[in-house]
Parts: C-alpha cells; structure tokens; sequence
C-alpha cells in the first residue's frame, strides 16, 4: 500500500510538469477557430485535339469504316481545344480534437497532429479556348454540338486524371510545407518548440516536423 501511494505521488507530480499552466496559450482553440485553411491552389490546363479518324486511332471495325470514309475526303480536319481547371488543397480544422494538440511545459513543446490534406475542384473556366483551327476542302465545320461532346470527354478524363492521385499528389505537396510552415511559425512565436504531424485518411503520420523552426 506505501508503495503504491509512492507510486502514485511520482505519477502525479510528473503531470503536474507537463500541465498546462495558468498563462499557457490556448493552441487548441487558436488552432480550431482557423476552420478550413486553404493551403494550394493550381491551375491546370486541359487540351483536346478533333480530329477526322484514321487507321492510326482505329480500335473497332466500326472506327476502321470511318477511316477509310476519312482517306476518301479531299483535305484536313483538325481543331485543338483547351480550358482551365483550378483544385486546391485545405485541412479541415473544425474536426481537430483536444488530443491533437498536446501542450508541454515543462519541454516548452507542443505536439500537433493536423487532420488529412483534402482536394477539390475549385472552379473551371466555362468556355473552350481554340487554340488551333484547320479546316480545309470538303471536310466539315467543327460544330457546336461536337465541341460540347468534345468538353464532356475532357472533363471525363480530367477527373479521372485527378481521382488517379498525379494532379492532385503535386497539389498536396506544395499544401504540406505550407502547413508544417504555418503552423511551426505559430508555434515558435509563442516560445514553443513545434513538433508537427500530418495524418493520412487512416489517421497515420504521414509527415512529421520534429525540429521545428
């Protein structure tokens, strides 16, 4: 029974250091009232490219038809067409927790742990750009209504380029240094040595800072 009150009064004088003390910065609720800090935003180019097929493109019997109708006209087709796409990458600080920053005293440290660095669509231009047009002999105009097929196909295959992780990787990069900077800088401003993590989708450090600034 002594030793376990001895035991006790160890463990209890040892949470009394690392306690926050009376004049201790409230990094928590500091932190939190930031809510959704938007940390990158790229713009990224689209282009696409109509052009009248040919054996080369030909996958179908369907496809090799129409190259062979292709060959048969007098004169080129082809168009390229661009539009611009903006993502950006945020942290979500409303879902920060108490127990993701732990304030030290004692080391003068603090341990944060960020939630995951989401992306999104932030805004797309809402026409095409013509950035090449050659239309000659009997082929046929480039039409409204293929331009809008053609847009439809872009914007396809951009989310898709965008869910497969290369955009949006280059995008959460340039967003982590900015973070582990922000908010090591908040932290040392107040005396504090920062120690930084930032958590994936399974809530794992995926990167820490451990010697701050």
């Amino acid at each position: 029974m002594i030793r376990f009150i001895f035991i006790l009064s160890i463990a209890l004088a040892f949470i009394s250091c690392v306690r926050k003390g009376p004049d201790t910065p409230d990094f928590y609720s500091e932190i939190r009232s930031v809510d959704k800090l938007i940390l990158s935003e790229t713009r990224v180019t689209k282009m696409a490219t109509v052009r009248d097929p040919d054996f080369t493109d030909a996958e179908t019997l369907g496809d090799r038809a129409a190259a062979v109708i292709s060959s048969l006209k007098v004169g080129q087709r082809v168009a390229v067409y661009s539009y611009d796409t903006y993502i950006q990458s945020y942290i979500d600080l409303s879902s920060l927790t108490p127990a993701d920053v732990v304030v030290n005293d004692r080391d003068r440290t603090v341990t944060l742990y960020l939630p995951p660095i989401r992306t999104e669509l932030a805004g797309r231009d809402g026409t095409l750009r013509e950035e090449h047009y050659r239309v000659t002999g009997f082929r046929s105009d480039i039409g409204p209504q293929e331009r809008a097929r053609l847009k439809e196909r872009m914007n396809s295959e951009l989310l898709h380029e965008i869910e497969s992780g290369t955009i949006a990787e280059a995008s959460r990069e340039s967003a982590r240094a900015k973070a582990l900077e922000y908010f090591a800088t908040l932290i040392s401003a107040s005396g504090y040595r920062p120690i930084i993590s930032i958590k994936d989708s399974s809530s794992r450090p995926l990167y820490e800072n451990e010697t701050g600034l």
